[in-house]
């Protein structure tokens, strides 16, 4: 059981990020495995408005000869008020003016569909909203090119099923006829527990910056053991530049959002958050008189809960420490006594 609230929010956190990772990298799989159903352009990629305005949906692909966009808007957790689920759904209408930046010949398309792609636990409230703002006259949500899709992803329990992710269209349609014949299929479109532990390995980050345990983790479980390996030592403790673990991490986590470019999944600032938070743990330390070099300890970590269980017990504990040594100490308050010759206030009245 986690030990205070902190620690469940950094969990919660950690989970919200891995299953960020998991739906995008599954919808961009289900295009990738059937090119007929479009090409993928970016994630996050940078389209702009006739006026320059940036926009950047979570992914993007063209469709029908190029001549059809395709935007997904992923949604983890959904507002509770119903208002503030109008205002959000009201807000992919921007998308609708992305004309720029598609890499096409023109760099533009001659349509945009878009699909929210939300949690099953958010349907219901997602779906009345919707149906509210229908009834209120917005046309956007009641004609082709506007989707509402909804994800559930199941759990491993103690080894009685595998784990798998479905993919379900809940409202609307796109134009693309040949995603909502795979995708309006019985039960939807189902990720099996295979690809997803592929994908897992294969795309461990989106463009977004994870939360500094999600990191951590993957250090402690990836990146850290092959260190050891690829230096051929026995030695029960390595010491290792920043650079180095920058460069296997790009072997660990090639590039997938931007194919035309090719930048990292993972970025170097957020290696040396997680590799100084580590050490503010200390599960690692630096090493003295080398800049950004650190010694790593094998084994690094030892955990009879689950490693990002225990990370975040462990920050939570270090943030717990830092409030107490933040505090400025404050000095009870001291009255002088009263003498004899002093009078009570009763004597006034």
């Amino acid at each position: 059981m986690l030990s205070s609230m902190a620690a469940m929010t950094c969990l919660h956190e950690f989970q919200k990020y891995a299953d960020t990772v998991a739906v995008s990298s599954a919808i961009y799989d289900l295009f990738e495995k059937e090119p007929a159903l479009g090409l993928f352009v970016g994630e996050e990629n940078k389209l702009r408005t006739d006026e320059g305005n940036l926009l950047t949906p979570d992914l993007t692909f063209r469709y029908n000869n190029d001549l059809n966009g395709l935007l997904f808007e992923l949604k983890y957790t959904l507002p509770s008020h119903i208002q503030d689920v109008k205002d959000t759904l009201l807000d992919l209408k921007k998308y609708l003016n992305a004309t720029r930046g598609w890499r096409t010949p023109s760099g533009r398309v001659d349509s945009i569909d878009i699909v929210l792609v939300c949690c099953d636990d958010d349907v219901p409230i997602a779906v009345k909203a919707i149906k509210e703002l229908v009834s209120e006259n917005v046309k956007f949500f009641d004609n082709i090119g506007f989707a509402l899709w909804a994800w559930m992803l199941t759990p491993v329990r103690s080894g009685e099923r595998e784990e798998r992710m479905r993919l379900q269209r809940i409202y609307g349609k796109t134009r693309n006829a040949k995603l909502e014949e795979r995708i309006g299929s019985t039960g939807g479109t189902r990720i099996s527990e295979d690809v997803l532990r592929y994908l897992r390995w294969l795309i461990s980050f989106i463009r977004q910056k994870p939360p500094v345990q999600y990191t951590m983790h993957l250090l402690i479980q990836n990146i850290f053991p092959s260190l050891r390996s690829s230096f051929r030592s026995n030695e029960r403790v390595v010491d290792a530049p920043l650079d180095i673990i920058c460069q296997r991490c790009t072997s660990f986590f090639p590039p997938w959002w931007e194919p035309e470019v090719d930048p990292p999944q993972i970025r170097r600032g957020w290696l040396k958050e997680a590799m100084n938070s580590l050490v503010g743990l200390k599960i690692i330390e630096k090493v003295p008189d080398r800049n950004e070099c650190y010694s790593i300890p094998f084994p690094t970590f030892k955990a009879r809960k689950s490693l990002p269980q225990r990370l975040c017990e462990l920050l939570a504990l270090s943030q717990r420490k830092k409030g107490k040594r933040g505090r400025p100490r404050i000095k009870p308050a001291r009255y002088p006594s009263r003498s004899a010759n002093d009078r009570l206030i009763n004597n006034y009245l």
